[in-house]
């Protein structure tokens, strides 16, 4: 969820690069690293907006929620086991506060 929200973060907040090149889904699908693969936060901050520049110029209609599902399929597909159990536990967390505190 965290890497959802920082994407969204990133759509709203970042202008198209031209140095995205064009793309189809299968060449991005093939030259994609796991974030945990990547050296630094600050390169895995990169990765993320070259992903959203890369949807602007190839799928500018998507939603929100169609930039995510594509992510997170990339994500599972690389099997990025690291990015998927921070995410997993940040819904976790998300579930557990939601539901409890009003009583």
């Amino acid at each position: 969820m965290r890497a959802i929200l920082t994407l969204v973060a990133f759509v709203l907040s970042t202008s198209a690069s031209a140095a995205t090149p064009h793309m189809s889904d299968l060449q991005f699908d093939a030259q994609f690293r796991c974030p945990e693969s990547l050296p630094s936060q600050q390169a895995r901050n990169q990765a993320v907006r070259e992903y959203v520049d890369w949807v602007r110029q190839n799928h500018g209609n998507w939603t929100v929620t169609q930039l995510s599902t594509f992510r997170f399929r990339l994500l599972e597909k690389h099997d990025c086991a690291q990015t998927l159990k921070n995410i997993r536990a940040f819904q976790q967390h998300l579930g557990h506060s939601s539901s409890g505190g009003s009583k």
